[in-house]
């Protein structure tokens, strides 16, 4: 019998039967069991093989073999299990039955193949060649008085579909058309170079042995008849690939256009220097050219700022500069500037009254003192 790949497992069972195992002794139950249900038997008694099986060192296994073993039955020098052997046979029994069923299935659906009328047969003659004799229980038949086949005129010959047509005189019947029988899937089945590397050139290597291999034992304990069997490999690869994957969508350059010319935007050059509109705008505003020009150096490295014109970037952060000092934009305020000038304000004020207080205090104490 095939490896069983799933079973019914009675946790009920199981734990009445390990109660009293330790949990070292529990894994090498469970792994007997596993084994059981692989092999479709139990093992054999010895300790090289349960040592093997249970993962356990020989001095560990001899330390719960005892309980271990006691579990099973030793029948001609090899464990038994109840439990095991009945699931097996249920499992046995079901793949019995699919396996009858897809080949009554086959047998409906295959259509018989007909069997051809020989040219010199004559539907009225005996197959001796004698019409009015009875035929005896030698089946020999007479030789001298068959017709040689040459000589038999042949005037029609049948073909495909019910259709006939006239055959010139002479030529040989025409042969029916064949047709591939259905067959089970063979044993030893295998795919060739290839085809392995075709399917790799979709999808890994596991996971092409996973997708055969299912197809492969499902079709064998099934019992399926077909005449093509590679071409049913095909047809069942192109369902289980994986899907190829996506590459994602690369990110688009930022791009401006301007005068029907499209210009990308990029970082401050290292070797960039004011121009001479940057030095008139610069003396127009109020400020020294060399320490803006610093200033504007810093604030574009520290903000990673991309400028198609890093001039006209450079006049605009001068006029601003004003603005940017006072908190707001310029010949505007914006919300968040009213409020944070608000703030100060009134903790001006605060201030100023906390002051005016203790000046009050001091000197009514220093009037005090003076009485």
């Amino acid at each position: 019998m095939s490896a069983v790949y799933t079973f019914p497992f009675d946790i009920k069972a199981f734990l009445a039967d390990v109660l009293e195992l330790t949990t070292e002794g529990q894994g090498a139950y469970l792994r007997l069991l596993l084994n059981y249900y692989q092999r479709g038997h139990g093992c054999t008694t010895s300790v090289t093989t349960l040592v093997t099986i249970t993962g356990l060192t020989e001095e560990a296994w001899q330390k719960h073999a005892s309980a271990v073993l006691s579990l099973f039955t030793v029948r001609a020098g090899k464990l038994y299990h109840a439990r095991c052997e009945k699931e097996i046979a249920k499992i046995k029994s079901l793949q019995e039955q699919r396996k009858r069923a897809g080949q009554a299935s086959g047998a409906k659906t295959r259509k018989p193949h007909p069997t051809p009328r020989q040219d010199n047969e004559r539907p009225n003659e005996r197959p001796n060649g004698r019409d009015n004799e009875t035929t005896t229980s030698d089946p020999t038949p007479d030789i001298t008085t068959l017709r040689p086949i040459d000589s038999i005129e042949v005037s029609k010959k049948e073909v495909p579909g019910g259709t006939s047509k006239e055959a010139p005189d002479g030529a040989p019947p025409a042969e029916p058309p064949s047709r591939l029988l259905d067959i089970p899937l063979p044993s030893d089945f295998s795919l060739n170079p290839e085809d392995v590397a075709r399917c790799l050139s979709d999808a890994p290597a596991h996971w092409l042995w996973d997708v055969f291999q299912q197809w492969k034992d499902y079709h064998l304990e099934a019992g399926t008849l077909t005449s093509d069997w590679k071409a049913a490999w095909w047809r069942r690869w192109a369902k289980a690939r994986p899907p190829a994957p996506v590459d994602p969508p690369r990110p688009k350059p930022r791009l401006v256009v301007t005068s029907g010319k499209a210009e990308r935007k990029t970082l401050l050059p290292k070797d960039w220097h004011p121009n001479a509109n940057n030095a008139a705008v610069c003396a127009e505003e109020g400020y020294d050219l060399d320490a803006m020009a610093q200033h504007f150096r810093d604030v574009c490295g520290a903000n990673g700022y991309r400028y198609i014109n890093h001039h006209q970037a450079f006049s605009n952060f001068i006029r601003n500069q004003k603005n940017f000092e006072r908190g707001g934009n310029r010949g505007k305020t914006t919300q968040r500037g009213s409020i944070v000038q608000a703030g100060y304000r009134a903790s001006a004020n605060l201030d100023a009254e906390i002051r005016e207080a203790e000046a009050a205090e001091a000197r009514d104490r220093d009037g005090d003192e003076a009485v």
